[in-house]
């Protein structure tokens, strides 16, 4: 096969989602939607944090270009990692406590970001961000072999859908799940509120065909492959 590319990301890289938990059988994707399968090295992977994204592509030592799905970082959180520098002040059998300590889980997880992306810079191959499970910002750009591609699949389907996008979307579905594995109560309560108006935003847009929980549907990927085909291309080509 001539492969071009490396394909990575979450769940939101590996499925669409028209039932709760995904069925691999009847499911699609970015890449398949984009009939590129034959062209790239397929590393998606269901319930990946950056971390664990990093990890593998470092394994794989593929010196081609990548084109990364973005995950929310906070998955990194579930995983014992003693030599997490974010994490060493929680106790290693208490990977939520975080969320008693942290007066700004949002900042908090952008300090888990630049870490990897730091690292994903040092691959020295071409790497192509495309907003998925958490939204890019401008401040991916800083990275020399980073570039991103698209910032929102989360706003584009809100436009499909005539709904108002968000400055920032994110896997509020994993802080919510951490929470009810942690007896402490949050003390950053910004993020509560921003949890529940994340949470109703993807309501709308499950209303709308597009989404089924926190994954976009059939309908949502068949929309986004075709936006995205020509950014995706340019940049493998």
């Amino acid at each position: 096969m001539n492969h071009k590319f490396v394909y990575i990301g979450p769940s939101w890289a590996r499925l669409s989602y028209d039932t709760m938990y995904g069925d691999e059988k009847t499911s699609t994707n970015l890449l398949k939607l984009w009939k590129l399968t034959n062209n790239a090295v397929d590393l998606a992977r269901r319930n990946a944090g950056p971390k664990g994204i990093l990890k593998l592509l470092q394994k794989q030592k593929l010196n081609l270009p990548i084109i990364y799905l973005t995950c929310e970082p906070l998955k990194d959180m579930e995983k014992v990692d003693k030599e997490n520098k974010h994490r060493k002040n929680y106790k290693i059998d208490h990977n939520y406590d975080y969320i008693a300590h942290e007066k700004d889980i949002m900042k908090f997880r952008k300090q888990l970001l630049k870490s990897v992306y730091e690292k994903l810079n040092l691959l020295g191959v071409r790497i192509g961000l495309i907003g998925a499970h958490i939204d890019c910002k401008n401040e991916e750009n800083i990275y020399e072999n980073i570039t991103v591609l698209d910032k929102s699949w989360q706003n584009f389907l809100a436009r499909e859908a005539g709904i108002s996008e968000r400055s920032y979307n994110w896997g509020a579905d994993v802080f919510h799940g951490h929470t009810h594995k942690n007896n402490n109560n949050p003390i950053d309560r910004l993020i509560v509120i921003d949890t529940d108006e994340q949470l109703r935003f993807w309501e709308k847009l499950e209303d709308a065909k597009l989404m089924c929980w926190c994954h976009p549907t059939t309908l949502g990927n068949k929309l986004y492959a075709e936006y995205t085909y020509n950014k995706v291309m340019d940049f493998i080509k």
